[in-house]
């Protein structure tokens, strides 16, 4: 039974059907099939059901896939730390981070492991689609949301990041200071234009339910939205830690922050690390200890 046997079926489960794996690897699908069968006579169990125009992993497959995940990534360990220099990481990384406020958190971490490892070099795109990580061969994404939908990804959570309403002092003087939150839906909002297009005029309540808001300003960039805001232009919706230098000095107010609810989680999203090389593991470790689980207010 050869190694790579067993790789490939990792990334023909990781890819999510034959065609992609065939795609990335540049070989033909019978290649890939005839492989796959070899491995299945040797283990005496079928690893996938076959249809008509697909397969699925069959129970047998879900299993030799869970067990060997383990061992396929203690033996690229050990490739790796007798053909490479242990104390010295090199390669190119590429990471999907989103175009959200509070996305900073995790920049710093990236440009800290890169001081401590100038050889490696870490390519960000800044998008908001949700990447096939493997097709568009991204090592790592960070993404945001309440909970991460299922999928043959790790997903492993960093920090949960509370999110709250804010504007001016001058803005308020103005327009009126809400104390509640239907009194919060009549103001005007800065509204965020997203890369794909659309805006963000849905915002939440601390009942679980959103309301779309007005507003006359749209940007489609995070620090301008936040320099709107302390210049009057109306209410931004930001996470509070980002927001509380302005507040303590002045220049914005915190409105019904016992009305904040929603919290949004950081997510550290990757292959298998069994296909991941040692660079990118080295960054998920160092993101993960820099970047502790925990709740930022």
């Amino acid at each position: 039974m050869r190694i790579e046997d067993i790789k490939l079926f990792h990334l023909i489960v990781d890819a999510g059907n034959l065609t992609k794996a065939s795609e990335l690897l540049d070989l033909p699908k019978s290649n890939l099939s005839r492989r796959i069968k070899n491995l299945e006579i040797e283990l005496k169990v079928s690893l996938f059901h076959r249809h008509q125009r697909a397969i699925t992993l069959s129970e047998n497959g879900r299993l030799f896939y869970q067990r060997t995940q383990p061992l396929l990534a203690d033996f690229d360990a050990v490739i790796e730390d007798m053909t490479h220099d242990s104390l010295e990481l090199n390669g190119h990384l590429r990471l999907q981070l989103l175009p959200l406020p509070g996305i900073d958190i995790f920049e710093k971490s990236v440009f800290k492991f890169m001081e401590k490892h100038p050889k490696v070099h870490i390519e960000i795109i800044i998008s908001a689609d949700d990447r096939n990580l493997i097709k568009d061969n991204i090592d790592i994404a960070i993404r945001i949301g309440k909970q991460l939908e299922n999928s043959n990804l790790i997903a492993r959570p960093l920090k949960t990041i509370t999110m709250g309403y804010y504007a001016s002092p001058i803005y308020l003087k103005k327009h009126g200071h809400p104390y509640s939150e239907d009194e919060l839906k009549q103001h005007n909002f800065i509204i965020q234009r997203m890369p794909d297009g659309k805006l963000a005029r849905q915002f939440p309540l601390s009942n679980g339910q959103t309301f779309q808001a007005k507003g006359k300003l749209i940007v489609n960039d995070i620090a301008l939205i936040t320099s709107a805001c302390i210049q009057h232009q109306g209410v931004m919706y930001h996470p509070n830690h980002l927001a509380k230098p302005e507040v303590e000095q002045g220049r914005l107010v915190h409105l019904l922050p016992k009305t904040d609810s929603v919290k949004y989680t950081g997510w550290l999203v990757y292959p298998n690390r069994s296909s991941l090389s040692r660079a990118a593991k080295a960054l998920i470790d160092f993101i993960y200890k820099e970047v502790e689980p925990m709740v930022i207010e």
